[in-house]
């Protein structure tokens, strides 16, 4: 077991990390190349956190990951800024507002480069008369940030439905009306940016057979799928998932992603491989990747990345469709799936 490193990871209300440790348990079981650490359940709470960081710097650990969603990073920064060795390791914060000078490495590609990738399907909704519905979380950093991005990339073409942050208004009832009242049809899109895969999966429950909207819907939240009963639902062919994945991985890498199925995190090998290799102080500037490049800009940010879209088939399961990569010799890369 690690001295040095430890996992502080959210199982609240707006925390998925509980995919995150599945992961990390499972690659310990199948192989010993990758650090064993202690983890912690901080449940998003801040002062909580910042007393667990405290308790356990002093006990001499430095390498601290988890700190999934944005709003909780940008808090904890003041912590990081002010305790020296001290390193963050961020597998999914995404908000670019955090592009910035820090002592912690963010794995996720960011909000923007998501939104760049869908820019497409963006302009061909809106040349065909159609609007973007966003469904997002709110009071968060990430998904306000997003809204930013898209309020003024497309200017009186948004129509959005914030939820609260503890999804009183993520009501079957809620949902229909909001769509119904806004008469959406096949010429829209809807962009999906919901915190909680436990709330994202009753979301995609109320596109039952008896429900269709008729309009392709975008998952943004890059983590895991979830889980939609084929003899009971209007989204086949019409539910992505976005989520990171890159044209060359390993088999240790592809291993876990077929044995863990929805639960599956895409950043998490990486994760453990780095903390790692700062453990043993290896120099990060000459590591090899079971994933993809593992190479970070100046602030600290992934540096190169790919994006999968899933999309959901009459067969009940989330199958790859197109891959948009940012290569360090090719730059801006797309890959269409032919069949």
């Amino acid at each position: 077991m690690s001295k040095k490193i430890a996992a502080l990871l959210n199982y609240g209300i707006n925390g998925y990390d509980v995919e995150f440790e599945k992961n990390i348990l499972y690659f310990n079981s199948v192989t010993k190349n990758l650090p064993v650490f202690p983890i912690y359940n901080t449940n998003g709470n801040i002062p909580y956190t910042e007393e667990l960081l405290n308790q356990l710097y002093n006990s001499g650990f430095r390498i601290f990951i988890g700190f999934s969603s944005s709003s909780s990073l940008s808090a904890l920064l003041p912590w990081f800024n002010s305790h020296e060795g001290a390193v963050g390791l961020s597998f999914s914060s995404s908000a670019d507002s955090l592009d910035i000078p820090k002592p912690v490495y963010r794995f996720q590609p960011t909000d923007n480069y998501v939104l760049k990738s869908l820019e497409d399907i963006f302009n061909q909704t809106i040349e065909t008369g159609g609007r973007i519905f966003y469904i997002y979380t709110g009071n968060q950093l990430a998904s306000q940030n997003v809204l930013e991005t898209l309020e003024t990339n497309y200017p009186g073409k948004i129509v959005t439905y914030e939820l609260t942050p503890d999804y009183t208004n993520l009501t079957e009832a809620d949902i229909k009306n909001f769509y119904n009242s806004n008469s959406i049809s096949s010429i829209d899109m809807c962009l999906i940016y919901i915190f909680s895969s436990e709330k994202r999966q009753e979301y995609t429950s109320y596109f039952n057979s008896s429900y269709n909207i008729n309009a392709s819907q975008y998952d943004i939240l890059q983590s895991g799928f979830p889980l939609i009963d084929i003899n009971n639902t209007s989204l086949v062919n019409q539910y992505n998932v976005i989520q990171s994945k890159n044209i060359s991985t390993s088999t240790l890498y592809n291993q876990a992603q077929e044995y863990l199925g929805k639960d599956f995190v895409p950043q998490t090998i990486s994760v453990m491989y780095f903390a790692g290799m700062l453990e043993k102080k290896v120099n990060i500037n000459y590591l090899y990747s079971y994933a993809s490049v593992l190479e970070f800009n100046e602030n600290n940010d992934i540096k190169y990345s790919s994006i999968n879209f899933y999309q959901y088939k009459s067969n009940g399961l989330f199958e790859s469709q197109n891959l948009y990569s940012e290569d360090p010799l090719y730059g801006d890369l797309f890959f269409e799936k032919i069949n």
